[in-house]
C-alpha cells in the first residue's frame, strides 16, 4: 500500500476518535463540574434530539388596547378638572369587539369647543371616533396601535427571556410568528407545567425603596452566607423565584420585619444583593406610558415614564418622603 493511502487512514481514524472524544460526555450524561474527562463541554441538543417545551404565546391586544385607553381618559380627566374646563367627565365604558376599543364621554354641549382644543392639543394619541351632541366617541389612533403592538411584543419577549433565565437553558429561542405571536423553543425542559406557568404570567413591575440605612448596618453577604451554611445544596440558578420566596423566609428574624432581600441579576454568581422595603406604593398599573428618550446634552439615553393620575400622587409622596435615597425598579422580583 501506498504512504498517501496510510495517511488518509491514519488522519480518518484520528477524526474518528476527537469526534468520539466531543460525543462522549454528552452521550454519558456527565458531569462536567466533577468529571476528569478531560473534554468539559457537551453538545447542545435541539427540541427533536432531545425533546423538551415549544410554545406559541399570543397577546390579548384587545385587553391592552382597552387598558391603555382607559388609562389616556383618566389621565384626560384629571387634565379637564385641573384646567376647570370639566370638572367632572361622564365616562361610559362600551368597548367594541376586535382590536379598536372605544369609549363614551358625556359633557355639557356648550364645552364642546374647549374639551375638542384640549384632546387635539394635549391628547393625541386619542382619536375622535365619533360625535353626537354632548358626546364624544373616543378610540386609540392608528399609529399608536400600530407602535403599542410592537412594544409590547418587544416587551413581552424580553420578561420571558429572562423568565428562561431561571430553567438554566444553554440555547433557548424565543422569535416573533406575525403580527400578535411568539414561538418559545426550550430543549431539554422537563417540567412543562412549570415553564408554562413562569412563561405565561402576567409581569409584575414595582417600585420599592432600598432602605439604605439598614443596609449600612447589616451585613447582607455574611447573612446570605450563613442561610447557605444552614441550608446547603440551595439551587439558586435554576429555580431562582422559588429560591427568593425560601430565602425571604429563611432570613426573617435577622432583617426589619417590614424589609425584603432581592438580587439585581438572575443567573450570575456575583449578583448583588439589596434590602428593599417590601411595600410598594407605585406598581406597573400606575404607569401610562413609558419610551428610550436621549438627553441633548449629554447624549445618553434614559428612560421617561408617564404615570396616571393617582400614581403621580403616590409617586410624589414617595419621592418626598426618602429625598436622598435609592428606588429600585423591580420587574418580577429582580432589581433592574
Amino acid at each position: 500500500m501506498s504512504r498517501s493511502w496510510w495517511t488518509r487512514c491514519c488522519f480518518l481514524l484520528a477524526c474518528i476518535v476527537l469526534a468520539a472524544a466531543c460525543l462522549y460526555p454528552t452521550l454519558a450524561r456527565l458531569d462536567l463540574q466533577s468529571t476528569r474527562f478531560p473534554w468539559k463541554q457537551k453538545m447542545n441538543l435541539g427540541l427533536d434530539l432531545q425533546g423538551g417545551v415549544y410554545l406559541v404565546l399570543g397577546v390579548d391586544f384587545h385587553k391592552v388596547y382597552q387598558d391603555v385607553l382607559l388609562r389616556q381618559v383618566s389621565s384626560l380627566q384629571a387634565k379637564l378638572s385641573e384646567k376647570n374646563v370639566l370638572p367632572e367627565l361622564e365616562v361610559n365604558s362600551a368597548m367594541a369587539r376586535g382590536e379598536d376599543p372605544r369609549v363614551f364621554v358625556s359633557f355639557p354641549p356648550e364645552k364642546r369647543e374647549a374639551f375638542h382644543r384640549l384632546l387635539k392639543k394635549e391628547f393625541r394619541s386619542l382619536r375622535l371616533a365619533g360625535e353626537k351632541s354632548g358626546q364624544f366617541e373616543l378610540g386609540l389612533s392608528h399609529d399608536d396601535r400600530t407602535d403599542l403592538k410592537d412594544k409590547t411584543l418587544h416587551q413581552s419577549i424580553e420578561v420571558i427571556r429572562n423568565r428562561i433565565d431561571e430553567f438554566g437553558v444553554s440555547e433557548p429561542s424565543i422569535t416573533r410568528q406575525g403580527s400578535d405571536r411568539m414561538v418559545v423553543e426550550l430543549p431539554g425542559i422537563k417540567e412543562i407545567d412549570r415553564a408554562k406557568e413562569l412563561i405565561g404570567r402576567t409581569a409584575q413591575l414595582e417600585f420599592k425603596v432600598v432602605d439604605d440605612s439598614k443596609m449600612r448596618e447589616l451585613d447582607l453577604p455574611q447573612i446570605l452566607a450563613q442561610v447557605e451554611k444552614e441550608h446547603p445544596g440551595t439551587s439558586q440558578g435554576q429555580n431562582f423565584s422559588e429560591y427568593l420566596k425560601k430565602l425571604n423566609e429563611w432570613v426573617r428574624g435577622r432583617i426589619p420585619s417590614g424589609d425584603e432581600i432581592a438580587f439585581d441579576r438572575v443567573g450570575d454568581s456575583s449578583r448583588t444583593p439589596y434590602l428593599l422595603v417590601s411595600k410598594s406604593e407605585v406598581t406597573g398599573m400606575d404607569l401610562q406610558d413609558a419610551s428610550v428618550q436621549m438627553d441633548p446634552e449629554t447624549h445618553q439615553p434614559y428612560v421617561s415614564f408617564v404615570l396616571n393620575p393617582q400614581g403621580a400622587m403616590h409617586f410624589e409622596k414617595l419621592t418626598g418622603d426618602h429625598i436622598g435615597g435609592r428606588l429600585a425598579i423591580v420587574l418580577d422580583g429582580v432589581v433592574h
